[in-house]
């Protein structure tokens, strides 16, 4: 049935093994969430909940199986990583620890644990071992989180970016005015194309060229900073339009909202980082002057998409008319760390690990697709 699905064909054996394990435990959670609102009739937070939380299970799960084809593959190794991890915890328990200590000795009625006693001593080195493993334990989650979501965000990648190169060539010749005429429905889907890539009417996309070249050796830190700024910027668009949008409000509070729009914010890797791969290609169609980066190209259509600066002051004018200040300035922060946090560990394991091997291999199938289409 699949054998002659392009896309398929495109991926290799690991990217079919990651998503099948991928969509069986989504099925799995969609039985259950059916069972649950059929039969248990939970409220409608208790199932939001639910989602939440096995969605994140989910991705947890099928990073341990990315984790396993990829681990290898790094520019920067796996166990180097994993020292990065304990050092900060390292540095950061102490922290924990001592707030963890003084609020322990603020509330205990235990005459044994005081300032100075062997009890408060043991105490203390208890609480830091704990804050260190959990500190530590926590970010190897957020990596297994990771490899889940760029695993099958470089397996679909892997299956449509050749098609997607293959269909940008053609742009020109499918958004004729004898094309309109003859199939307006091929029209119409390549003028889309070209409105998504923002590309100029004056160049021809026959022209598209990529690179070829060997995977790089170093880590591209610059690259890696500008696609953190990016995530960071839409991360601060969702959370405004969605936890303080006040048509939301009418019939939400602030606070499940908050909480919708933080895991939706954990999923926004994946609308940034593909536009990366453009760039890692150097994608570009000739120009009389200046050759046209498809990366500028898709950038520019984000950016307006997304950055109606005027839009989210309004949004967060009315919003305040209906929630509390001092609750988004208590929120917003913690959400942010924790954003940050995670979009540097998901942003870090795709161009540590997925990048060279996905750009070799979509720019090998572009290269086929155009010798067997010419």
């Amino acid at each position: 049935m699949f054998k002659n699905n392009p896309i398929l064909n495109n991926m290799i054996k690991s990217d079919k093994k990651i998503l099948l394990f991928f969509f069986l435990l989504l099925t799995i959670i969609f039985a259950i969430t059916i069972i649950i609102n059929l039969y248990l009739k939970a409220s409608s937070d208790i199932l939001i909940g639910f989602l939440n939380a096995a969605l994140i299970l989910i991705f947890i799960l099928t990073g341990i199986l990315s984790f396993h084809y990829y681990r290898m593959s790094g520019i920067i190794s796996t166990k180097k990583m994993f020292k990065w991890f304990a050092i900060i915890a390292a540095v950061s328990a102490p922290v924990f620890t001592v707030i963890l200590f003084l609020d322990t000795l603020s509330t205990t009625n235990d005459p044994n644990l005081y300032l100075g006693s062997i009890v408060s001593y043991m105490t203390f080195i208890g609480l830091y071992i704990g804050m260190f493993l959990a500190v530590f334990l926590i970010l190897v989650s957020f990596t297994f989180f990771s490899f889940g979501m760029i695993g099958i965000l470089s397996a679909l990648e892997r299956g449509i970016t050749p098609e997607i190169l293959h269909n940008v060539s053609r742009i020109t010749p499918n958004t004729s005015d004898s094309m309109k005429k003859k199939n307006n429905k091929i029209f119409l889907i390549y003028s889309i194309l070209r409105w998504f890539f923002n590309i100029p009417y004056s160049l021809d996309t026959k022209t598209l060229t990529i690179n070829t070249s060997k995977s790089k050796n170093h880590f591209p830190w610059s690259i890696y900073k500008k696609a953190l700024i990016w995530q960071m910027i839409l991360g601060i668009v969702v959370i405004i339009y969605i936890s303080l949008n006040p048509f939301f409000l009418e019939d939400s509070s602030f606070q499940n909202l908050f909480n919708i729009a933080t895991v939706i914010a954990l999923f926004i890797p994946m609308i940034i980082i593909p536009w990366y791969i453009f760039l890692r290609l150097d994608a570009k169609i000739k120009g009389p002057i200046k050759d046209y980066q498809l990366y500028g190209g898709v950038a520019y259509r984000m950016y307006r998409t997304f950055m109606t600066l005027g839009t989210i002051l309004i949004i967060i004018r009315l919003a305040l008319k209906n929630v509390d200040p001092q609750d988004v300035i208590n929120t917003l922060p913690v959400f942010f760390l924790f954003f940050i946090v995670v979009i540097l560990i998901i942003t870090f394991v795709y161009f540590n690990y997925f990048e060279n091997n996905l750009a070799e291999d979509v720019s090998e199938r572009f290269n086929k697709l155009r010798i067997n289409y010419d």
